[in-house]
């Protein structure tokens, strides 16, 4: 029953639906906090993290596939994954990538006109 009204005054199929949508919330928060944890057995083993501002990175699911989009329409994206032997693996979507060196360990990413 909730805790914050009293939903006794109400009819017997409002009580028993508003029981069970309290029920899917719960579920739901629960599933929403194991994916978000880093103990969650989706997340043991993956590589790949994201965090936001400074917040402690927190694991996606292994295999994860990122999408960015870099202009107005979803045809100017670029996905990125991991690929075999440790690699990454970007494809873009309609569009040809570039690639420019920034330094010996960076490169910036774009699509081509």
């Amino acid at each position: 029953m909730t805790s914050t009204e009293n939903i006794t005054k109400l009819p017997q199929w409002a009580q028993d639906r508003i029981r069970v949508l309290e029920m899917r919330l719960r579920e739901a928060q629960q599933s929403i906090a194991a994916l978000e944890s880093d103990g969650s057995p989706t997340n043991q083993g993956s590589n790949i993290t994201y965090s936001y501002g400074l917040d402690t990175p927190k694991p996606l699911r292994k295999g994860t596939k990122v999408r960015f989009w870099l202009g107005p329409t979803p045809q100017d994206e670029i996905q990125v994954g991991f690929g075999n032997y440790g690699t990454l693996e970007v494809y873009a979507s309609a569009a040809g990538i570039i690639v420019r060196p920034m330094a010996h360990n960076a490169v910036t990413l774009g699509l081509s006109p």
